[in-house]
Protein backbone atom coordinates (compact mmCIF):
# COMPACT_ATOMS: atom_id res chain seq x y z
CA UNK A 1 0.00 0.00 0.00
CA UNK A 2 1.20 3.17 -0.81
CA UNK A 3 0.57 6.27 1.24
CA UNK A 4 -1.18 8.91 -0.62
CA UNK A 5 -3.13 12.12 0.41
CA UNK A 6 -5.68 9.93 -1.96
CA UNK A 7 -5.48 6.66 0.14
CA UNK A 8 -5.96 9.10 3.33
CA UNK A 9 -8.57 11.71 2.08
CA UNK A 10 -11.49 9.33 1.99
CA UNK A 11 -11.21 8.83 5.60
CA UNK A 12 -11.18 12.41 7.18
CA UNK A 13 -13.46 11.99 9.83
CA UNK A 14 -12.55 8.28 10.74
CA UNK A 15 -11.06 7.22 13.39
CA UNK A 16 -8.00 5.38 14.15
CA UNK A 17 -7.01 3.22 16.90
CA UNK A 18 -4.02 2.33 18.86
CA UNK A 19 -3.86 -0.62 21.17
CA UNK A 20 -1.33 -0.98 23.80
CA UNK A 21 -0.52 -4.09 25.83
CA UNK A 22 -2.07 -3.27 28.71
CA UNK A 23 -5.41 -3.48 26.39
CA UNK A 24 -5.98 0.28 26.58
CA UNK A 25 -7.11 2.22 23.56
CA UNK A 26 -6.16 5.41 22.02
CA UNK A 27 -8.41 6.87 19.71
CA UNK A 28 -7.29 9.62 16.83
CA UNK A 29 -9.85 11.25 14.31
CA UNK A 30 -8.42 12.31 11.24
CA UNK A 31 -9.10 15.71 10.95
CA UNK A 32 -7.15 16.82 7.65
CA UNK A 33 -4.91 15.62 4.54
CA UNK A 34 -2.97 18.48 3.90
CA UNK A 35 -1.09 18.81 0.06
CA UNK A 36 2.16 20.24 0.07
CA UNK A 37 2.66 19.37 -3.82
CA UNK A 38 5.77 18.34 -5.53
CA UNK A 39 9.26 19.56 -5.15
CA UNK A 40 11.78 20.57 -8.13
CA UNK A 41 14.04 17.59 -6.85
CA UNK A 42 11.17 14.66 -7.46
CA UNK A 43 9.41 14.47 -4.23
CA UNK A 44 6.12 14.66 -3.12
CA UNK A 45 5.43 15.66 0.49
CA UNK A 46 1.69 15.64 2.49
CA UNK A 47 0.75 15.37 6.22
CA UNK A 48 -2.23 13.96 8.42
CA UNK A 49 -3.63 15.89 11.44
CA UNK A 50 -5.15 13.50 13.99
CA UNK A 51 -6.90 14.83 17.19
CA UNK A 52 -7.29 12.73 20.17
CA UNK A 53 -9.73 13.62 23.59
CA UNK A 54 -8.19 13.51 26.93
CA UNK A 55 -5.40 14.75 28.42
CA UNK A 56 -2.71 11.51 27.74
CA UNK A 57 -0.03 12.63 25.15
CA UNK A 58 1.94 9.94 23.11
CA UNK A 59 5.30 10.78 22.35
CA UNK A 60 7.01 11.53 19.05
CA UNK A 61 6.93 7.93 17.62
CA UNK A 62 6.14 5.57 15.21
CA UNK A 63 2.69 3.81 16.43
CA UNK A 64 0.68 0.74 14.82
CA UNK A 65 -3.12 2.80 13.75
CA UNK A 66 -5.91 0.45 12.91
CA UNK A 67 -8.72 1.19 10.72
CA UNK A 68 -11.11 -0.42 9.94
CA UNK A 69 -10.79 0.18 6.23
CA UNK A 70 -7.07 0.51 5.28
CA UNK A 71 -6.11 -2.25 8.33
CA UNK A 72 -2.72 -1.90 10.32
CA UNK A 73 -0.70 1.77 8.99
CA UNK A 74 2.65 1.99 11.14
CA UNK A 75 2.56 5.76 11.24
CA UNK A 76 5.38 8.11 12.92
CA UNK A 77 3.27 10.66 15.49
CA UNK A 78 4.64 14.47 16.87
CA UNK A 79 2.43 15.73 19.07
CA UNK A 80 1.53 19.66 17.90
CA UNK A 81 -0.51 21.13 20.32
CA UNK A 82 -3.06 20.97 23.20
CA UNK A 83 -6.39 21.94 22.04
CA UNK A 84 -10.13 21.99 22.74
CA UNK A 85 -9.44 18.84 26.00
CA UNK A 86 -7.13 17.13 23.67
CA UNK A 87 -3.73 16.67 21.66
CA UNK A 88 -2.93 17.55 17.86
CA UNK A 89 -0.32 15.26 15.92
CA UNK A 90 1.28 15.33 12.76
CA UNK A 91 2.18 12.92 10.49
CA UNK A 92 4.25 14.09 7.75
CA UNK A 93 5.19 12.00 4.49
CA UNK A 94 7.68 13.12 1.79
CA UNK A 95 7.55 10.23 -0.85
CA UNK A 96 10.19 9.99 -4.21
CA UNK A 97 7.74 10.01 -7.83
CA UNK A 98 8.15 8.81 -10.89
Amino acid sequence: MTFSTELFRPHIGSYFDIYFDNQQQLRLLLQSVDDHGRSGQGYYSFSLMFFCDGEYQLVQDTYPLQHPVLGELNIFLVPIARKDQGICYQASFTLKVG
